[in-house]
């Protein structure tokens, strides 16, 4: 008489791999437009912050030097930056590169290609042309 041998049923089917990976695959289409949703998130803080050292840099070197000046600070703000270079824009919401400037009337603008530093809220607004009077 034959007997059966049992076969071993160790290790996965091909069905339960391509279940698992098909799973894999949605969480993975779920997740990465949120990933990438808070790295913009995160950009567009650095940025905020970035202009908001600008900003505050400028309005030292104001007080200080009393007069105008254009996108050509960074080597006169490095005294109030600790940089003789701008920060680079982080955002593709702001996209551009950071440029300040101070008017005859002690208007300060810090901008990026895409939006202006407004320092009533701190923050860049896209599309406006806030500025402040003052340099504060």
């Amino acid at each position: 008489m034959k007997t059966k041998s049992k076969k071993s049923k160790k290790g996965f089917t091909l069905i339960e791999l391509v279940v698992v990976i098909a799973i894999l695959g949605i969480l993975a289409a779920i997740l990465v437009p949120v990933i990438s949703g808070f790295i913009e998130t995160a950009n567009q803080a650095t940025d905020n912050a970035n202009a908001r050292l600008i900003y505050q840099s400028v309005a030292m070197w104001f007080a200080a030097n009393n007069s105008a000046g254009s996108s050509e600070f960074p080597a006169e703000l490095e005294p109030y930056m600790g940089s003789t270079t701008y920060p680079t824009v982080k955002s593709q919401t702001f996209a551009g590169a950071f440029v300040a400037s101070v008017d005859v009337t002690g208007k300060i603008s810090v901008s990026t290609g895409k939006a202006t530093y407004d320092s009533s809220i701190g923050k860049l607004v896209v599309g406006t042309a806030a500025t402040t009077a003052g340099g504060s």
